[in-house]
């Protein structure tokens, strides 16, 4: 019988879930800010319900958006057009710019490849702001530290205790040659420590480095308006996805190629494995024939009349027939 169960009512009231409307502007906008919320990329640049305040406002509307949180522009954060993109990739916001220059360390536009025109400036240390790290690279500079302070505290601990005793020696007038062995032990090591503390030295240096980037101010200008160098940038970017694009037809060529190839070998070992089993039962076979197990086939000789019939215990019996035209023996 057909299903007659009637719908549910709606929970609140209105229409079925089948027939509801369209989202509104405003539920967009909270769907946007979930998104938003969840992105990392401008997470501390604005927050998320200033941003959506007057982001689709009205579907029809048509206005620029950062082409990284893909909110528009505000009082205190306006977009700028800091390289040659067009279209939808023409407006940034400065903080979201600020943003990824620092974490990527990269001074021009991955699409044009337009440097951008921008001034720095170092904050006060004052006002320097904790450095971005993953847990394991905490782990190794904890670790490296920690392990430098240990050797260095022996180091000069094993220093100061063996020149107390050179002094006193000195002093008696008595110099025994193992002192001078562990003095010429103890200078190997802090040789050899001195050389690794320089190795790890450099790893210091560049996150000092990476640090005081981290704490710099940008400000980038806007990307020069020349219909000349926009109309070549634009041709770069297409050029670019072009390429692209058949990089990835080809990636998808070669892995046809590579299932197909897996596909004949795979019937080639289904007919390799079957090939293997004939042979087997055909060996099998011919044992039996061999033991008398079975009986063999009905072999006839060249003379007329005359055949070789196998019996039930595997041996052959040769006898005379008569033909069927009366001659006999």
């Amino acid at each position: 019988y057909p299903d007659v169960t009637p719908p549910l009512p709606p929970a609140s009231g209105g229409l079925p879930s089948d027939v509801r409307p369209p989202p509104t502007s405003g539920q967009s906008c909270v769907l946007e800010m979930k998104m938003l919320q969840n992105s990392e990329s401008c997470q501390g640049a604005h927050h998320p319900t200033e941003r959506c305040d007057s982001f689709l406002s009205t579907q029809s509307e048509k206005c620029d958006i950062c082409r990284i949180c893909h909110c528009e522009g505000e009082e205190n954060n306006k977009l700028i057009s800091p390289c040659l993109c067009s279209g939808s990739l023409k407006y940034i916001h400065l903080a979201c710019l600020q943003k990824w220059i620092k974490s990527s360390e990269k001074k021009s536009c991955e699409l044009c490849n337009f440097e951008y025109t921008m001034t720095t400036k170092t904050k006060p240390f004052r006002e320097w702001e904790r450095l971005e790290m993953t847990s394991a690279e905490r782990r190794k500079v904890v670790c490296s530290v920690t392990f430098h302070l240990i050797a260095i505290t022996c180091v000069i601990w094993s220093l100061y205790v063996l020149i107390e005793r050179t002094t006193a020696e000195v002093s008696s007038g008595t110099l025994d040659w193992p002192f001078w062995t562990k003095l010429i032990v103890v200078a190997i090591g802090f040789t050899g420590g001195l050389v690794f503390m320089y190795v790890q030295c450099k790893m210091y240096v560049q996150l000092c480095l990476r640090w005081r980037a981290y704490n710099k101010l940008i400000t980038v200008e806007n990307a020069p308006e020349d219909p000349e160098l926009r109309a070549e940038a634009a041709a770069r970017i297409k050029a670019r996805a072009d390429e692209l694009h058949q990089q990835e037809q080809q990636h998808q060529q070669q892995q046809q190629l590579q299932q197909q190839q897996q596909q004949q070998q795979q019937q080639q070992q289904q007919h390799q494995q079957q090939q293997q089993q004939q042979q087997q039962q055909h060996q099998q076979y011919q044992q039996q024939i061999q033991t008398g197990a079975i009986a063999g086939p009905v072999a006839v000789s060249g003379v007329e009349g005359v055949g070789v019939v196998p019996t039930d215990g595997g041996r052959a019996s040769i006898g005379s027939a008569q033909s069927s035209s009366g001659i006999g023996m």
